[in-house]
């Protein structure tokens, strides 16, 4: 399978590695950022409401654990948002709030459920419940095929995206350092600058999880189309639905 870079995903047929598949969840995100500014803005800057007051009122490392455990609702409706796009639907269809995305019990339950957010693989496992519908027994058996001789690759992918928020918080930390003139200054005690840093590292770690999740997001939905593309020839049916479409236009 392989796509180019449009408004909307080309599907073309010649082979890629899972790992382009990986690339182009990236560059996908970045030909996406109008839509998916004016839907995920507004819940980024409400969810960093949230975790501010949960600061004031508890630590900030219990506004880090509450980012954290959101992940999987976030992740609904930036799939909502991905998925219409990449098979050229428009975005008054994506309706990121519905049932489907943020809003309804499905959602609710991906705050609520501990195995939702324990997943090693979630973004590429997601469109299963999500996108096909499956629940319970059919759910699994679909994972389990989807995940054959793919579950390394999905949890490096997971695992890659971790590592980002991680050295994104060490590097945001790092210009305090770089940028604090110590020169005729006093430097703060080691009390003082473990009291700072347990302020500072929790809500850096708030706002690089929210700025990574939608890469984590497309990667895991291009992962996945890869993957019904090896086994299903996924690609071929959206490339004759896209010639048929033009046909009827």
């Amino acid at each position: 399978m392989t796509v180019d870079l449009a408004p909307q995903l080309q599907w073309s047929l010649r082979p890629r590695t899972a790992l382009e598949a990986m690339d182009w969840g990236v560059r996908w995100v970045s030909l996406q950022a109008g839509p998916l500014g004016r839907a995920y803005g507004p819940v980024v800057l409400g969810v960093c409401v949230l975790a501010a007051g949960v600061a004031l009122l508890w630590t900030p490392w219990a506004a880090a654990g509450l980012v954290w455990w959101l992940k999987p609702w976030l992740d609904r409706g930036l799939l909502q948002i991905l998925s219409c796009a990449m098979v050229g639907w428009p975005q008054e269809r994506a309706a990121p709030w519905s049932a489907q995305g943020w809003g309804g019990w499905a959602a609710l339950r991906r705050i609520v459920l501990p195995w939702e957010r324990l997943s090693t693989c979630r973004a590429y496992i997601a469109p299963v419940t999500q996108l096909e519908g499956l629940s319970g027994r059919p759910a699994r058996q679909r994972i389990k095929r989807l995940l054959s001789g793919r579950r390394t690759l999905a949890v490096r992918n997971q695992s890659v995206w971790a590592h980002i928020e991680l050295q994104g918080v060490l590097a945001l930390l790092s210009l305090g350092f770089w940028f604090t003139p110590f020169v005729g200054v006093e430097a703060p005690t080691r009390g003082g600058f473990d009291d700072m840093l347990d302020t500072i590292t929790p809500l850096l770690y708030v706002l690089m999880a929210l700025l990574v999740e939608p890469f984590h997001v497309a990667t895991g939905l291009l992962l996945y189309a890869h993957r019904r593309a090896e086994l299903e020839s996924w690609d071929v049916e959206q490339a004759l639905r896209g010639a048929f479409a033009e046909t009827a236009a």
